[in-house]
């Protein structure tokens, strides 16, 4: 497991100077580059941040693929978004396919699902086989030959996904059906901030970036299901997704793409 801090900051010749003289070849401009935090450059770096103009600091981690063999749940997350929902129009598609009357806009939390969700056309898929839309970051969508293969046997269901223009059924993508929600709540440590809406006074969890995601406090016998917890920051609020390590490993041998996976556990960084 590695923490990994990806950097973004206007840099000048001087601050492409001092970057070189730490073995970190950049050029003039916005520029990005990564460090891992156990580099023993880190500290000097950190040192630097108020000089440098506060650089945008993305922090995630990095698992071995026996940390994930290992882990009984891991969370599943996107490795990319195409689309957005339809109509997408001042965020439309919340009040043609949920129900709201329990959501709060302040925190996103509490919008249901109860109608098909819409796409614009049908994805280009390239070589991927499970995607996220843009702005609904706790359901996922595949090819329906993919779900028949690899999630119908797991007792997965699915939804169709209706063309928006003509009202019809796609005809290459389907939403999986994770209807679960986990009976259990998970391990939250002091580590992990989360924050009370003044609106609607219900609990929101900041996202995960450093280390592995918390165990349910009893594991669950589903193999895909969705957390009683709410993540996220600002308006934006979702359900982490947890798949169990007997799914994870279909998804690995069927070598499906466009998603990745975060193991669960009681070791924080």
């Amino acid at each position: 497991m590695k923490i990994i801090h990806r950097l973004t900051l206007h840099a000048d010749g001087s601050i492409q100077g001092q970057l070189r003289d730490l073995g970190i070849e950049v050029g003039t401009g916005l520029v990005t580059f990564e460090v891992d935090e156990a580099n023993v450059l880190w500290p000097i770096i950190q040192e630097n941040f108020e000089n440098w103009g506060g650089p945008f600091d993305y922090v995630s981690t990095r698992f071995t693929a026996q940390e994930r063999m290992q882990a009984d749940f891991l969370r599943l997350g996107p490795t990319w978004h195409h689309g957005y929902p339809m109509p997408e129009d001042d965020f439309e598609y919340e009040k043609v396919c949920y129900d709201l009357s329990d959501f709060c806009n302040k925190c996103g939390i509490g919008k249901v699902q109860v109608k098909p969700l819409r796409m614009k056309a049908e994805p280009k898929w390239g070589k991927k086989h499970i995607l996220q839309l843009n702005w609904i970051f706790d359901e996922y969508f595949t090819l329906p030959d993919v779900w028949e293969s690899t999630f119908k046997p797991f007792g997965i269901d699915c939804k169709p996904v209706i063309h928006h223009r003509s009202g019809k059924e796609l005809e290459t993508v389907v939403q999986l059906d994770v209807a679960k929600i986990a009976k259990s709540s998970l391990q939250f440590t002091d580590e992990h901030r989360y924050a009370i809406c003044g609106d609607c006074n219900r609990k929101k969890y900041l996202p995960i970036v450093r280390g592995p995601y918390p165990l349910f406090e009893q594991q669950p016998s589903d193999h895909m299901l969705k957390t009683q917890e709410y993540f996220g920051s600002g308006a934006s609020a979702k359900k982490a997704i947890m798949v169990s390590s007997t799914l994870f490993r279909q998804i690995k041998q069927h070598k499906l793409k466009g998603v990745e996976f975060f193991p669960c556990s009681d070791v924080m960084a």
